[in-house]
């Protein structure tokens, strides 16, 4: 009887967040994160000039994506990158060739311009761990969207906003 009730109590419980994390991977592969490598940020050098490619327009500014401010001047803005660079390599891009490394730091799919406070406070964090104060969905969206160009893993923390924010996740629910 104690078994019968203990085996229905896991299913219930571990039942639902698997098929919720094998539902909404999306394409991309459930695996936890894992460095096949040191990270070393000179892994991941810029293709020159990068400046030209994030652009700012001094007549109207820039919109940060993640405060939901216009800036025209006098802010030091910074090159972000939306998966960081170590979240990349700790989800798969640490085995991946050099010219994949460099194309990844560089895919203006992945990189925005931000105060340099923020970019600081976003570090190396992923999903799981922050989320920008505006513009959330967007964000994860994007997030799932750069994985998926580069093969990159996801992990079940990395799900819940991917649940909770994603644009796709809501059509396909």
């Amino acid at each position: 009887m104690h078994t019968r009730l203990f085996v229905l109590f896991a299913i219930l419980v571990f039942a639902p967040s698997f098929a919720l994390a094998q539902q909404s991977s999306f394409g991309l592969e459930l695996a936890p994160e894992s460095r096949c490598s040191d990270y070393d940020r000179a892994l991941y050098p810029y293709r020159q000039p990068l400046e030209l490619t994030v652009a700012f327009d001094h007549r109207s500014g820039i919109y940060d994506i993640y405060t939901g401010t216009v800036f025209t001047q006098g802010v030091d803005l910074t090159i972000e990158h939306i998966v960081s660079l170590a979240e990349a390599h700790d989800s798969g891009l640490c085995a991946a060739s050099p010219e994949t490394r460099q194309h990844f730091a560089s895919d203006p799919l992945n990189l925005t311009l931000t105060p340099r406070r923020i970019n600081s406070g976003k570090s190396g964090r992923d999903l799981a761990e922050w989320l920008p104060k505006y513009n959330r969905c967007w964000y994860v969206d994007r997030s799932l969207e750069i994985r998926r160009k580069y093969g990159l893993t996801i992990d079940e923390l990395e799900l819940q906003p991917q649940m909770r924010f994603s644009r796709i996740a809501r059509v396909s629910s």
